[in-house]
């Protein structure tokens, strides 16, 4: 199984993100655009793991050490991996509940690391949007582009399997638990 840890997006904050980067989508057509089904916040990217791993992973989603506070994460701008150079991947930067999404991120390494190889590089929380495929020497230089600020509300943590297929990866959810929201 190909899996991955991530915060899913609710259908409204999906319908909002796809609403602000329409204008840069026409602009950029040639780019793979993420479908917005598909739109999330990577926690860790596990690869293809066998089955015994994928059932241990399943089970760290109701670990105690992984917190169950819900939070909201603020985004305005665009950002790309690599930072120089032709970029690969195209993403909007969050600007808000940065240390939220790192503890969560820090926890789940250590708690993976028995488990599977865990990617040691620093963790920059982001939402991919458009991956550069083909024609590389044309994409956008992200300097010149604006996404409006905004939110998005964390209410769960999800382990998911990509499938990939010809018209793209489709996720499936194999494991997950519901975030606690305060109450303000």
């Amino acid at each position: 199984m190909r899996l991955f840890f991530a915060f899913p997006l609710s259908d409204a904050d999906k319908k909002n993100i796809r609403e602000r980067i329409v204008p840069v989508q026409t602009v950029y057509p040639d780019l793979k655009w993420v479908k917005p089904e598909n739109m999330h916040l990577t926690l860790h990217f596990l690869g293809n793991l066998d089955e015994g791993k994928a059932d241990a992973c399943m089970k760290l989603v109701e670990h105690p050490d992984i917190g169950d506070e819900g939070f909201d994460v603020a985004y305005e701008g665009f950002g790309r991996f690599p930072p120089k150079g032709i970029p690969r991947v195209f993403f909007i930067k969050l600007t808000g509940g940065l240390e939220e999404c790192g503890e969560y991120h820090e926890t789940l390494g250590k708690l993976l690391r028995p488990i599977t190889s865990v990617e040691r590089k620093p963790f920059i929380p982001h939402m991919t949007v458009a991956r550069i495929k083909g024609k590389r020497e044309v994409y956008p230089d992200v300097r010149k582009l604006t996404c409006p600020a905004g939110r998005i509300h964390i209410r769960s943590l999800v382990l998911f399997e990509s499938v990939l297929q010809p018209g793209g990866g489709v996720y499936r959810k194999v494991a997950g638990k519901e975030l606690k929201v305060k109450n303000i």
